[in-house]
């Protein structure tokens, strides 16, 4: 009999096959690194495989991702000037502040958007579908 109070253990592999997509260990371990981040860009999910041991190339990274946004798992940030970042989508709504000085990403959660949403729609017979806010600025130790 199942424990109605014991947390359910979370597994990529699982995850991966509900999105129908091969649980390689390259796509499982990006998957538990996206998890565990904030928006990360192609070159950082390279170097994490790599020092994770796991030998893939470039464009593989990008295939990967191009499955990624597909499938609806991940979406793209632009977090960093001229650099595309991906992020997942179950991290619900929040936001980014950006330090403009050192580059670090700091996710805030979202408390007055969707109201603003809402009046948008009603103001505009607009339906919105996603948004995006960041905050540019810098961050505690670089203000010092």
């Amino acid at each position: 009999m199942l424990n109605p109070f014991k947390k359910q253990e979370h597994r990529c592999e699982d995850e991966l096959k509900e999105f129908n997509l091969k649980a390689t260990p390259a796509r499982v371990e990006v998957l538990r690194f996206f998890e565990t981040q904030g928006p990360v860009d192609a070159g950082e999910i390279l170097d994490y495989l790599k020092n994770n041991n796991i030998r893939v190339d470039r464009a593989t990274v990008f295939r990967m991702m191009n499955d990624f946004l597909k499938k609806g798992i991940t979406h793209e940030v632009q977090v960093k000037k001229g650099k595309i970042s991906y992020e997942l989508n179950s991290k619900g709504d929040h936001h980014h502040l950006i330090c403009e000085n050192c580059g670090k990403v700091q996710t805030i959660s979202d408390t007055v958007i969707p109201q603003m949403e809402k009046e948008i729609e009603k103001a505009n017979k607009f339906f919105v579908k996603r948004h995006a806010l960041e905050f540019f600025g810098l961050c505690s130790a670089c203000k010092k």
